[in-house]
């Protein structure tokens, strides 16, 4: 799990699902998911990380062998 650098946002990679869970986090720590969300990812993803201006999530995939990017929550992953 990751959290963006405003601590608004929070990601969970789901490797069985091949999926990223996506959630608001509210002023008292609460999360709430985000609509559409799970977002699709290739196969077993299995970390995820957010740049530092939070624009891009980053999603390394085990057995797909690669790394997506994505825009992040703010602008629709």
């Amino acid at each position: 799990m990751v959290v963006d650098p405003t601590a608004r946002f929070a990601y969970v990679v789901n490797e069985g699902g091949n999926n990223v869970s996506a959630y608001t986090i509210d002023k008292n720590g609460a999360l709430t998911p985000i609509p559409g969300s799970p977002f699709a990812a290739e196969t077993d993803p299995h970390e995820v990380a957010v740049d530092p201006a939070g624009k891009f999530a980053y999603v390394t995939n085990a057995v797909s062998n690669n790394v997506s990017a994505r825009a992040s929550v703010k602008t629709g992953l």
